[in-house]
């Protein structure tokens, strides 16, 4: 059984019926992947949180659900997945070449949630936490390199477009936004005090209550923002040079190491663990595994 297409946005039936092709296309697109992850059912959702619920209770099996509501939310189903579609890609801050790009995203995540290796349950430890978020950062990446890449060969050569100047403009703005972010201005000064505070009172709980999630955010936003750099050079001249500038030596070979796994489709990132630990301390966060589970210790001189 094929993937069934369900628009539940669209007061006109030629606007419902435009959706449905434009979605036919993703579903044209994933059918090829079938082997690795199969797409149950596509909903542009009229009341998103609604058919969320629905599509979870359908099955039990709807996983840890993220904060918010993001633009794609995919729900486990009975024979794939259910990717839900939030009502605002149709709104006025989207146009189809945008949305292409939200949906080859999207799909490979899930390709990734099939073919990562699992991060086996157990203690949590040192490496096991650097494993996750350095599989988290670098899916962003290859995701992010795989839509862009994917978007604009399907426009040129098959819509026989050009790319909309929405499009142009949102991937310009959202490489901008997540190269602030890694960047983090004002962030290292946040960083120093919060080291000098652990080196002074042993807080470890409340440094890494704030500590982590910073740290986190940055490496997700740089992994973006490499993607983009790497994939439009020439619309990124800027923020490489941003990125060169303001970021620490250490960030370089994780970049070279991103670029090699993406290239060479390993999936196996556990030499990048080292890395990744370095740019961390090099932000401020150096995690060491303690006999209560891990740690953090001060980073000197920071």
């Amino acid at each position: 059984m094929g993937t069934v297409i369900d628009v539940q946005i669209g007061a006109l039936e030629e606007t419902r019926k435009a959706l449905h092709e434009e979605l036919s296309v993703i579903v044209g697109a994933a059918a090829k992947l079938t082997q690795v992850v199969r797409i149950e059912r596509i909903v542009a959702a009229a009341d998103f949180a609604s058919v969320v619920a629905t599509a979870v209770a359908e099955t039990g099996r709807g996983g840890r659900r993220p904060a918010g509501e993001p633009h794609i939310l995919s729900v486990p189903g009975r024979t794939g997945w259910v990717m839900v579609l939030h009502p605002r890609l149709f709104g006025p801050g989207f146009d189809a070449h945008i949305r292409h790009a939200l949906y080859w995203h999207e799909l490979t995540r899930l390709v990734h949630k099939m073919t990562f290796p699992a991060l086996l349950r157990g203690k949590v430890d040192r490496e096991r936490v650097l494993m996750g978020e350095l599989y988290r950062a670098f899916g962003e990446y290859d995701a992010a390199r795989k839509a862009w890449a994917w978007r604009d060969a399907l426009v040129r050569d098959a819509l026989h477009e050009e790319l909309s100047g929405r499009a142009v403009d949102d991937f310009v703005r959202s490489l901008a936004g997540q190269a602030a972010v890694a960047l983090g201005h004002g962030r290292e000064d946040m960083a120093r005090r919060l080291n000098d505070t652990l080196r002074k009172d042993g807080d470890v709980a409340g440094f890494l209550s704030v500590m982590r999630g910073m740290v986190v955010q940055r490496t997700v936003a740089l992994a973006l923002a490499w993607a983009g750099m790497d994939h439009a050079p020439d619309k990124a001249l800027e923020v490489a040079g941003a990125l060169r500038d303001g970021l620490p030596v250490a960030a370089q070979p994780l970049l070279s190491f991103f670029r090699s796994r993406h290239v060479s489709g390993v999936t196996d990132l556990r030499e990048g663990v080292a890395l990744l630990d370095a740019l961390w301390q090099a932000w401020g966060l150096h995690l060491a595994d303690g006999p209560d589970g891990v740690t953090a210790l001060p980073v000197e001189p920071f």
